[in-house]
């Protein structure tokens, strides 16, 4: 459902009892409304949503509704009326613990807040805690800011390896401070954040050894910190002991070339001429 503009979305959707996944665009929920939920809960297994227009908890009712669940996209970047607390989430997160086993989340650093400690009840699970108890999770995309317990919260050196559940194959991480084309260890130093860099990249060093056969996350095969490390020397460094412990580690301007040798050879009349120079490709020897 692409609904860019003023295009809403009726509260009664959730209510489809063959829905089993439901992907919407710059749609919003209806006015005021709150879902409706049906008493055994949605059928929904695949939940995408991006700049989805909903506020407080009515977005974290759907998710907890959704008793099948088995992907959480949530990309609510540029969702100007998004808000709710970290708690919230976790909350609704865990209560799909034994069916969710992707998850991407993509998050405005102002659109969810931070939830005070104090105020947390003791069955509660902090979001920073929460992946750790998905027991099914495979694939896991998040932000930094996302897995840290507090804003001041400092990077230790085991802050991935005590915030990951052992499934995990493929995970992703980004730092909401990245600019388009620029590096992020520039960045970093020109903010004053460079010790948060430094952590991160420390903490990736500390992961990447725990892959190896009969370690704690000897399913993980695929890291994605490109956002993080392109365009610095560390990289490589993180991708040889990636490769040592049989993880491949993305460059990130590899998923553009592939882009590109894609879009190439679809436009092309006759595949059999598909030369890699025709798109820039070049000896670098």
């Amino acid at each position: 459902m692409n609904g860019y503009g003023e295009t809403e979305l009726a509260s009664s959707v959730f209510q489809l009892p063959k829905l089993k996944t439901l992907e919407t665009l710059g749609l919003k929920v209806s006015g005021d409304e709150v879902p409706i939920i049906p008493q055994d809960g949605l059928k929904i297994e695949k939940l995408y949503l991006k700049d989805f227009e909903i506020t407080g908890n009515r977005l974290w009712n759907v998710i907890s509704a959704c008793r099948q669940l088995r992907v959480l996209d949530l990309d609510l970047n540029s969702s100007p009326n998004f808000f709710g607390s970290k708690r919230q989430m976790s909350n609704a997160i865990l209560r799909q613990a034994g069916s969710i086993k992707e998850i991407y989340l993509k998050f405005h650093k102002w659109g969810v807040r931070w939830d005070d400690t104090q105020f947390l009840s003791g069955y509660e699970i902090p979001l920073d805690r929460c992946s750790a108890r998905l027991s099914q999770l495979h694939t896991l995309t998040a932000d930094v800011k996302d897995l840290l317990p507090s804003p001041e919260g400092p990077i230790t050196p085991d802050f991935l390896v005590t915030r990951l559940p052992v499934s995990i194959r493929e995970l992703t991480i980004n730092w909401y401070t990245v600019e388009m084309g620029s590096s992020l260890e520039t960045i970093a130093i020109g903010t004053g954040e460079v010790d948060i860099w430094l952590g991160i990249v420390e903490v990736l060093k500390v992961l990447l050894p725990e892959a190896r056969p009969g370690y704690k996350f000897s399913n993980l095969r695929y890291l994605d910190a490109s956002e993080i490390l392109l365009g610095s020397d560390e990289l490589q460094k993180v991708v040889k002991i990636g490769e040592s412990n049989g993880v491949k580690v993305s460059l990130g301007f590899e998923n553009i070339l592939n882009k590109q040798v894609d879009d190439f050879i679809a436009e092309s009349d006759d595949d059999m001429s598909f030369d890699p120079r025709d798109i820039g490709i070049r000896d670098t020897d």
